[in-house]
């Protein structure tokens, strides 16, 4: 499925599926063609394409992985786990 983007300011503020030429003249403003689903509030530019909004102010874009990162890496066990920004680490989820 092939979506468009309409861009402002390098922000994602309306998606629809379709394409960005079609959206472009029967819409108006700039679009930018995507063939996976993003969404509002993700940011595009020419270099590194379109990312999801971070989710906390600690993490890096993985290029290699196309994804938000921890600087921590999420311990590989049984249990459930929630991140501290505040502490820069994963929790155990306390509501399980």
């Amino acid at each position: 499925m092939n979506y468009a983007a309409k861009i402002i300011d390098g922000v994602v503020v309306d998606v629809i599926v379709g394409d960005a030429y079609w959206a472009s003249t029967k819409r108006g403003g700039f679009w930018v063609d995507s063939n996976k689903k993003i969404g509002v509030g993700w940011t595009f530019s020419a270099k590194d394409g379109f990312k999801p909004p971070k989710p906390f102010s600690s993490w890096v874009w993985n290029t290699n992985k196309e994804m938000w990162v921890s600087p921590v890496d999420k311990p590989d066990d049984e249990n459930n786990y929630v991140w501290s920004e505040e502490q820069k680490v994963w929790l155990v989820d306390s509501e399980e």
